[in-house]
């Protein structure tokens, strides 16, 4: 501590911990499917039980997401997403044959996930740029 420093001064850390690519994908897959588990199983569709965590994890993990794992965070949505709505589908009408669960898993994909994942993506594209617009360097004055 300097002399002119009055003492008990207290001072912001310039580091922050961040998520890792595996926290990322953990924390990014983990709520989701979670969530998804529990929509399918109260009612026999994906709803906002399961959309708005998924957009407010995706956000989360978008921002709190260190600078080599941000590519992490623009994956893992819909990932996630296709893994609910895999299980969600099992949940709904079983295994039933290939074709069966293949028509099953696009029904629920375009028609109930779809607009869930692309708010998440939106929103994730959305906090990427404005945390790298954030970190630009700056460089010379704004005036002359």
């Amino acid at each position: 501590m300097s002399a002119d420093t009055p003492e008990g001064t207290v001072y912001r850390a310039r580091s922050r911990v961040a998520l890792t690519t595996p926290g990322v994908a953990i924390l990014g897959t983990a709520l989701p499917l979670a969530t998804g588990v529990v929509s399918a199983l109260v009612s026999d569709r994906i709803t906002w039980v399961f959309g708005v965590p998924l957009v407010l994890v995706a956000a989360y993990c978008a921002w709190e997401a260190r600078p080599d794992a941000r590519q992490a965070a623009l994956v893992v949505p819909p990932l996630a997403t296709l893994l609910t709505v895999i299980v969600a589908v099992l949940i709904f009408d079983g295994f039933g044959g290939t074709r069966v669960f293949a028509v099953n898993l696009f029904r629920v994909l375009a028609g109930q996930a779809a607009p869930m994942l692309v708010l998440a993506e939106v929103v994730v594209v959305a906090i990427l740029l404005v945390r790298r617009w954030r970190e630009r360097p700056v460089t010379g004055s704004a005036r002359p």
